[in-house]
């Protein structure tokens, strides 16, 4: 949620998206295309951006999935790959954890019981009540359409090795999925 960039970043995925729209390694298919012609709109990228990283702040791994996480010999969790940490809204690493650590099958399948950990989890570290059904879902929709995003610009600068393409396609597969399933509409979450 690096905000002093927001304005610059959307600029740069317009063009990142205009690339991978007309360059023919990924298909995203009509509707989810469509989505991300809006996430692609003057103003939207940033405001999405400025909007997940209002209070209150956590610290987000910003690239959160289980590919970037491994378990030692002891059976703990180890996260690593921290090269987009910053400060924002946690919805925003729940939802690219939701939504690209399992195929869309197992994902909408786990995705309630996943939603529901994270709030309980949220609750009993601060002390407050869980985030309202409703605040959680507005954030995830916003942290799906920057997700996505962030896998659009990966696409068009990562290459066209087969591991990169098969990994920005499988992440923009599920991101799209993702985001049509719950309803992300960028014009309502900015």
């Amino acid at each position: 949620m690096h905000v002093e960039l927001a304005d610059f970043i959307e600029a740069f995925f317009a063009k990142c998206w205009a690339s991978v729209r007309a360059g023919g390694v990924y298909d995203l298919g009509a509707e989810a295309a469509a989505l991300v012609d809006a996430v692609a709109a003057p103003g939207v990228y940033a405001s999405l951006t400025r909007r997940l990283a209002e209070p209150p702040l956590t610290l987000l791994h910003g690239d959160f999935r289980a590919a970037n996480l491994m378990v030692d010999e002891g059976g703990a969790v180890v996260v690593y790959d921290w090269q987009f940490a910053a400060l924002g809204n946690g919805g925003y690493d729940l939802t690219y954890f939701v939504a690209l650590s399992a195929p869309v099958e197992e994902r909408r399948r786990a995705e309630g019981a996943l939603r529901a950990a994270y709030a309980a989890a949220l609750a009993e570290a601060s002390g407050a009540p869980p985030p309202p059904p409703e605040a959680l879902a507005r954030d995830a929709n916003r942290g799906v359409l920057l997700g996505l995003a962030s896998f659009v610009i990966g696409a068009a600068t990562a290459g066209d090795a087969p591991a990169s393409v098969a990994t920005h396609r499988a992440g923009l597969e599920r991101l799209s999925a993702a985001a049509l399933d719950w309803g992300a509409v960028p014009r309502d979450l900015v």
